[in-house]
């Protein structure tokens, strides 16, 4: 698919709302070309891909942040610290 589509057509493709494919557009999760009238296209290659990519929804976490701290253990950590600094 090498054609040109708008913002719109995109929307009737993937059955989404119209204001959802400019929010893909605006955070870059969907690749997409400004053109005159401040207008949005999206290559029909670049929906593929959006299409067969990644699943929506599903950023990759950072490292750390799938690790839930344990409230006891950070609490003991920083407790004996400001303990000290009272001292």
């Amino acid at each position: 698919m090498n054609s040109l589509l708008t913002a719109s057509e995109v929307a009737t493709i993937l059955k989404i709302h119209v204001n959802t494919v400019y929010y893909y557009l605006a955070t870059e999760k969907l690749k997409g070309h400004k053109v005159i009238g401040n207008r949005w296209r999206i290559r029909g290659t670049d929906l593929e891909s959006f299409v067969n990519g990644k699943p929506m929804g599903t950023e990759p976490e950072h490292e750390g942040a799938s690790k839930k701290s344990n409230p006891e253990q950070v609490a003991g950590s920083v407790l004996p610290n400001q303990q000290e600094e009272r001292r």
